[in-house]
């Protein structure tokens, strides 16, 4: 069983195009950052080598990049688009690589097509990532998309060794996270942590949705968790790193 207070904090950035950006996460107590972008500049190593916060993951794009979808040539460019995309991460020390395992709609007639093809492209690029020392994390997602429940996660993971899980904490619209993390607890490599009213996806700071806080950690730390607390939150307003340490602080003294 790990504790909740040696885990590692830190924030997800769309773009990382200074170290300024990084000398802001370590004046706030941030340990490590998501990325998906670097900007202009590739000086990622450099920058977390100076500040001593540490390049954790890369949030590999998605939308028209989709490694489910009904054509395969689109699944096929897709794979070859992450496998460049993962040679990028590991270029500036990443370890770890999040991916989204769909798009949507996902209807239920071509559902099982789109796992299989979907658990087929993850098998290509686990292998490619492992090359790089990089871990493949595929992500829980909400509504129509797969993996959108404990089930089809450990489908996933089951079907390709080596595969981990992101777990996002606001994407469960199916099941309670304590059901959820005990089912898949030991597959989960990494985190996005925000909050949500059980509606839909919402991505608010932690505390002002629904989720039982102390019920979260207690499974994760129960099911040996040692990632970090990433926080990928859609509407932080004025937030700061800072708020990020105060928050996960106030998170750490549930009991």
């Amino acid at each position: 069983m790990t504790d909740r207070f040696s885990w590692k904090k830190g924030m997800a950035y769309g773009v990382i195009d200074s170290e300024k950006v990084l000398e802001e996460c370590a004046e706030g107590g941030m340990d490590a950052v998501e990325f998906h972008h670097f900007g202009e500049k590739r000086d990622l190593a450099t920058w977390s080598k100076n500040t001593g916060v540490e390049i954790w993951s890369r949030h590999l794009i998605f939308g028209h990049e989709n490694i489910a979808h009904r054509t395969q040539e689109r699944v096929d460019e897709t794979v070859v688009l992450y496998k460049q995309l993962i040679e990028e991460a590991a270029e500036v020390g990443a370890k770890n690589v999040v991916i989204h395992p769909s798009g949507e709609p996902n209807e239920d007639e071509v559902r099982e097509e789109r796992i299989l093809r979907s658990i087929d492209a993850f098998s290509k690029l686990v292998e490619h990532a492992k090359q790089f020392g990089i871990t493949v994390c595929c992500e829980n997602l909400p509504r129509t998309c797969l993996c959108r429940d404990s089930d089809e996660c450990l489908r996933f993971v089951e079907s390709v060794a080596g595969l981990k899980l992101c777990f996002d904490t606001n994407h469960l619209l199916k099941e309670p996270h304590k059901d959820f993390i005990q089912r898949v607890g030991k597959y989960i490599q990494t985190t996005h942590v925000s909050d949500y009213h059980f509606i839909d996806e919402e991505h608010l700071w932690p505390f002002d949705g629904l989720i039982d806080w102390k019920t979260v950690l207690q499974e994760l730390e129960k099911a040996d968790y040692n990632g970090p607390l990433i926080f990928e939150t859609g509407y932080p307003g004025n937030k700061t790193c800072a708020d990020v340490t105060k928050t996960v602080e106030r998170m750490c003294r549930l009991y």
